[in-house]
């Protein structure tokens, strides 16, 4: 659904603060607003394909992060967001590449990870303004969290700026009354 919050998280780490998450930001969007990919993709569909149509259809996106959350594991011992395929990389970088606002929440004093700890592709999201989601206060923190997403929402719906339009309309108008001039008083080589 177009304007959705996405939420993404390791289910290993996160999952119960996920579907919190889920419920205290339907109160504030709507239900069927805000998606968790446990049990919003119905059986049968293509997980990976489900994933990036909800991502691309996303106005925000919320990444909860856990404690050790860059450095978990597969079942071989190798870490996960190393793996190009791992969901929650995928996610994030697909967001990332459509300019959809990505709002890291960092559960219970967890750390935002290092350069050295993420993908490349990622590093702008390091960027982004971490907002906290303790155990103690969620209900506050959620509803701090919903607020900032609401402000995140509203400024991706603007577009630019008016004054950078207004600048473009009088380049636009200045290049065509310049082009207008030079094309209608060319020598006409058949002449």
């Amino acid at each position: 659904m177009a304007g959705s919050i996405f939420i993404s998280y390791r289910r290993d780490l996160n999952r119960r603060d996920a579907l919190h998450l889920q419920t205290l930001l339907g109160r504030h969007f709507g239900d069927k607003r805000v998606f968790v990919d446990s049990g919003g993709i119905p059986g049968g569909a293509n997980f990976a394909q489900a994933l990036d149509q909800k991502v691309a259809e996303c106005a925000a996106m919320v990444v909860l992060m856990g404690q050790g959350w860059a450095d978990v594991t597969d079942k071989d011992g190798k870490r996960r967001l190393d793996d190009v395929r791992d969901f929650v990389r995928v996610e994030i970088i697909k967001a990332l590449q459509r300019k959809i606002p990505v709002l890291p929440v960092l559960i219970d004093g967890a750390a935002m990870p290092r350069e050295t700890q993420i993908p490349q592709e990622m590093w702008t999201f390091l960027l982004n303004q971490a907002v906290p989601l303790r155990t103690d206060s969620f209900t506050d923190d959620g509803n701090a969290l919903a607020r900032q997403l609401k402000v995140e929402m509203a400024k991706a719906r603007r577009g630019p700026p008016s004054w950078a339009l207004v600048i473009g309309l009088i380049l636009a108008v200045a290049i065509g009354i310049a082009l207008g001039g030079w094309i209608f008083h060319t020598p006409n080589p058949y002449e």
